[in-house]
């Protein structure tokens, strides 16, 4: 699964876990995250070198602490990210929700000539073997839903049309 990682002040980037795999700048190694049972302490194992890292929740994310500096870490699956960069925003026109990742279709929560509000479900699909929940980006009426429950969709499919 891929994830926007947001280091407070210091970057965003994106890193895909594969089981045991961690690819981040299109560079996969291998990768193993242990929590130490009574503390706040995790071992991580990356491309056969170990650390010792604590981790506290924080907010939306987590300040890790790694050889004494203190970062601001969150942490996003990129599906939500691409239906979160539009929530919230009214699009002038027609708008249209398009997948996030290739997937299957499993409900369609809403019917063209429907009013749905900010953040109402309205496709649920499933991708890599969960299922994802998609929301409206912004208050709108459904034009056309374009998809039924069984197709097999790509990443960027267009799912619905808001107008």
């Amino acid at each position: 699964m891929k994830y926007l990682v947001q280091i407070e002040g210091l970057a965003e980037i994106t890193v895909e876990l594969d089981g045991s795999l961690a690819t981040v700048g299109g560079v996969a190694r291998e990768a193993r995250l242990t929590a130490i049972p009574g503390t706040p302490l995790y071992q991580l194992e990356l491309a056969g070198r170990s650390r010792t890292l604590a981790a506290e929740p924080k907010g939306d994310g987590w300040v890790l602490v790694l050889r004494g500096d203190a970062l601001v870490v969150r942490a996003t699956p990129e599906h939500r990210v691409a239906v979160a960069s539009s929530a919230g925003r009214a699009p002038r026109g027609r708008g249209t929700l398009a997948a996030p990742l290739p997937g299957l279709i499993v409900r369609i929560a809403a019917v063209a000539g429907q009013r749905v509000e900010a953040g109402a479900p309205v496709v649920v699909m499933e991708a890599m073997k969960m299922e994802n929940e998609l929301r409206a980006p912004y208050a709108a009426t459904v034009a056309q839903v374009l998809v039924a429950p069984g197709d097999r969709v790509e990443r960027g499919a267009p799912l619905l049309v808001f107008e």
